[in-house]
């Protein structure tokens, strides 16, 4: 079954384009004295030991055999001997019947032993030429699969260090409002617990709702502001459907960025979070003011690593254009879910 799936793929109109033309070559090249319909019959019976012979190395054969080189040449005895047994039910069976002629029993059997070897290599090396092929299109695909699941695994581990800097100042703002008893601190550390246990709870090759995506930066938001007077900051969510799914640690990723670099206290100029998502297409905007204030100089790590986020799950199904200009700065995504 699996055989038949493979030949009607993409290339299935390459081979039977081949196929068909390699019939008229026979045709015209072997033109027996014999009535029309009978000449098509042997021309359609020959292409189809050709074809069987073809097929049957390229998807049995060769991958079965190929890592041992004696039972490999041991099925291509066998391969030779069908074929030629096939030749002469072609050629002297099927030909008797209607004609009363046997063209291979009229042969020479060393020269037919040859002409059949040649048709055989004729067909075999270019069947062992597709199989390296397809064997390096299978070596190259595995190849880039582990490359994918390796850096999917160092996006993973980045992800899970969760966000160290905030981690810290949280815990020792809890600290102190323990000490003062605050009422908030109960609110503070459970919205904390549900980003820390939405974080480690989701794989990064799986999707997610995006509304827990949003909860999440709706959580990153209250955090913020908890920990730094007169957050000023814009959340804008427009949803058409709420079961749209995206790949998680995408967004909150580009808001991170914002609250690091951003101006936080200005009102005339506060983080701006924009996200309008359908079932078709996700856009997402986040622009800031630059913190000239704060001493922290990029490495570009954090946007590299999201690019590549962006690129192994996504490929070319998005968009990503940063305006960094000398006040504003401004992300824009756009992912295509369909």
């Amino acid at each position: 079954m699996a055989i038949f799936l493979k030949l009607f793929s993409r290339s299935f109109l390459n081979h039977l384009t081949f196929w068909i033309i390699l019939s008229f070559a026979i045709y015209i090249i072997d033109r027996s004295p014999v009535p029309l319909k009978i000449q098509i019959s042997l021309v359609l019976l020959a292409v189809t030991n050709y074809s069987f012979l073809y097929y049957s190395n390229l998807y049995f054969t060769f991958p079965k055999f190929y890592k041992n080189i004696f039972f490999l040449i041991l099925a291509c005895i066998i391969s030779y001997v069908i074929f030629v047994a096939f030749g002469f039910f072609i050629y002297d069976v099927f030909l008797f019947y209607y004609t009363g002629e046997k063209a291979f029993s009229e042969m020479d059997t060393t020269i037919l032993l040859i002409h059949q070897l040649f048709l055989f290599a004729f067909i075999l090396v270019p069947a062992y030429g597709a199989y390296q092929s397809k064997l390096g299109i299978e070596k190259l695909k595995l190849k880039n699969s582990k490359e994918r699941d390796l850096k999917l695994k160092e996006i993973a581990f980045l992800r899970n260090q969760f966000n160290t800097n905030i981690t810290f100042d949280f815990l020792n703002h809890c600290h102190d409002m323990i000490q003062e008893e605050s009422a908030d601190t109960s609110n503070g550390i459970n919205t904390f617990s549900k980003m820390l246990l939405y974080s480690l709870n989701n794989k990064i090759n799986e999707k997610t709702l995006l509304k827990n995506e949003v909860l999440y930066i709706e959580n990153f938001i209250e955090i913020y502001r908890l920990l730094h007077d007169n957050t000023q900051v814009q959340l804008e969510v427009t949803y058409s459907n709420e079961n749209i799914s995206i790949f998680p640690g995408i967004l909150i990723g580009f808001v991170e960025n914002a609250f690091k670099h951003g101006e936080l206290h200005s009102k005339d100029h506060p983080i701006i979070i924009q996200l309008n998502a359908s079932p078709e297409q996700i856009n997402f905007t986040v622009t800031n003011k630059k913190n000239k204030h704060k001493i922290i100089e990029s490495s570009g790590i954090g946007n590299h690593n999201l690019k590549q986020q962006l690129e192994l799950l996504y490929k070319n199904k998005y968009t990503l254009k940063i305006d960094d200009q000398e006040e504003i700065y401004t992300c824009e995504i756009k992912i295509i879910l369909k």
